[in-house]
């Protein structure tokens, strides 16, 4: 298991803070969240009972996670969010509780996967298959984005400096790299002053796959991995390119499809995941209303590009 590679949004760990006093603002925002989150599970409950008679052992594991989705429903819908009888900390410990809970969804899944079962996948692999697994995933991101941003008063979605992203994410790369025994690899960054409006731990987690994945092709070619920051009609394009080799143009297909892996699980090391990397990036920077794309120059390397909103203004 990958060491030190927290959740992007851990619970808020028992804090304790001084009785809220209920206000009608306060009182509707909890309306708000609890109706929000009560379609984003109903909407998830939907899709996985549509997938309850698949004979997919993957997909099987992404079903078993209804159970808890409908527990989770059942509480929202037991509760009267406008009851002043109900205080603002019991609200608060039942949302960071199903917090707590969803941020553990892809490693319980990923805890039951099997090489049978990922090969079993990649042989009927398709485009409703791949629709079912970017839907749950984009309910499952913004589910847990809208019970941190409830919990938390730091806004999530904010503007940031676009070098201090990319240098935070050198550092976390870094970081979990020498924790689980792995080479760093050098890297270079040019970039211009620019502003970015993001959810930085999405950010950070799409560089650091984008990282890992040209670590050892770079290192292999004692060549950098080079961290290109212009400013694109608009938005920031964040390219990194390594010069690691490429890939044989004929896996293109395979890249951005969910699950998909070559290796067996006995002989994956820690920081290898399940196939999940590349495709959630990209669903990562779509809830950032962005967008990340690929260049492969076979027997030279790659270039990935992740384009992000620009913010004018902090």
């Amino acid at each position: 298991m990958l060491k030190a590679f927290t959740s992007l949004f851990k619970n808020s760990g028992g804090k304790v803070t001084p009785k809220i006093v209920l206000t009608p603002e306060i009182l509707s925002s909890r309306e708000g969240v609890t109706n929000k989150l009560k379609d984003l599970y109903s909407t998830q409950i939907k899709l996985l009972s549509s997938k309850r008679d698949a004979k997919i052992p993957v997909v099987n594991h992404y079903v078993e996670l209804l159970e808890q989705y409908e527990k989770q429903n059942e509480e929202l819908h037991k509760l009267n969010p406008l009851d002043e009888g109900l205080s603002q900390e019991s609200f608060i410990e039942l949302l960071d509780n199903q917090l707590s809970v969803k941020v553990e969804e892809l490693a319980k899944i990923n805890s039951k996967l099997s090489f049978e079962d990922l090969s079993n996948l990649n042989a009927v692999y398709s485009d409703s298959i791949d629709r079912f697994f970017w839907d749950f995933h984009t309910n499952r991101i913004t589910s847990t984005y809208t019970l941190k941003e409830y919990i938390d008063p730091e806004p999530l979605m904010k503007v940031h400096d676009a070098r201090s992203i990319v240098e935070q994410s050198i550092q976390t790369t870094s970081q979990i790299l020498s924790l689980n025994d792995y080479p760093v690899p050098k890297f270079e960054i040019d970039s211009i002053p620019l502003k970015v409006k993001c959810v930085a731990p999405h950010l950070i987690h799409i560089m650091f796959e984008l990282f890992k994945n040209s670590t050892l092709p770079s290192i292999s070619r004692k060549k950098p991995i080079i961290v290109r920051v212009t400013d694109e009609d608009g938005f920031v394009m964040f390219e990194i390119a390594d010069r690691g080799g490429g890939m044989p143009d004929s896996s293109l297909d395979k890249i951005w499809q969910f699950h998909y892996t070559t290796s067996k699980i006995s002989e994956r090391d820690p920081i290898h995941g399940f196939g999940m990397g590349l495709p959630l990036c990209k669903v990562f920077a779509d809830f950032n209303s962005g967008k990340l794309s690929m260049v492969n120059h076979e027997h030279f390397g790659v270039s990935v590009f992740l384009k992000i909103p620009r913010a004018f203004k902090d």
